[in-house]
């Protein structure tokens, strides 16, 4: 069984996945087509205050509820509080993948591995899914309009 964990592909996204929609589902989809088993970290609701200065629809908690029920996706936990690259080392992905509009940039990863010593994951920029429909900004926007 130790052999099988080795040869594992471990995938990594990360994000808020707060009003989710078809946009997120395509991107699971196409995150765990680059491995075998995928980990979807949930950014914490304090974590997205102090970036967007405003309360996620749904806590922490519902969100990782809504993403644990995606048969797709392996694990599901929640982020650090302090530096969100903190997840990385216990997860040890050989893959992230970030989506097209997740405003980290690749050289912080790469410095924050290199900095602890760990293995670089590869790290896989992912392309938009009908992003002019589905986009959670768009979205939100269509659903205070109604």
């Amino acid at each position: 069984n130790h052999n099988l964990h080795k040869t594992m592909k471990k995938v990594l996204v990360a994000g808020k996945f707060d009003l989710l929609h078809p946009g997120h589902l395509n991107f699971f989809e196409n995150a765990k087509a680059h491995g075998d088993h995928l980990t979807v970290v949930i950014a914490r609701d304090e974590t997205i205050v102090k970036n967007k200065g405003e309360y996620p629809n749904y806590s922490e908690q519902s969100r990782k509820q809504f993403i644990e029920s995606l048969s797709i996706v392996d694990e599901v936990i929640l982020g650090n509080l302090g530096n969100p690259l903190e997840i990385i080392p216990s997860v040890m992905p050989s893959i992230i993948c970030l989506g097209y509009d997740q405003e980290i940039l690749e050289e912080k990863i790469v410095q924050f591995c290199t900095e602890k010593n760990i293995q670089v994951p590869q790290l896989i920029r992912l392309l938009p899914y009908k992003e002019t429909i589905f986009k959670s900004s768009l979205l939100k926007e269509a659903l205070i309009q109604k």
